[in-house]
């Protein structure tokens, strides 16, 4: 499949589509950078104090347990 071809396929995709599209091609980009994986890890070994709870990303978020966007 050609670089053209794939483009043409990517244009027809529903907005969602593409995000998923999007959010593949930088975890795909991102998991052969050693510094980004680096970082991670350094993230996922913090104490978890360090980690935004449910509540606060619903807040920054504007989610909730009632459903709105």
């Amino acid at each position: 499949m050609s670089i053209e071809s794939l483009q043409q396929e990517l244009a027809a995709l529903a907005p969602r589509e593409r995000r998923r599209v999007q959010a593949f091609l930088v975890a795909l980009e991102d998991s052969s950078d050693a510094g980004h994986c680096r970082r991670l890890s350094d993230q996922i070994d913090k104490p978890p104090e360090g980690f935004a709870t449910l509540e606060e990303f619903d807040r920054r978020l504007n989610t909730g347990p009632d459903g709105r966007p």
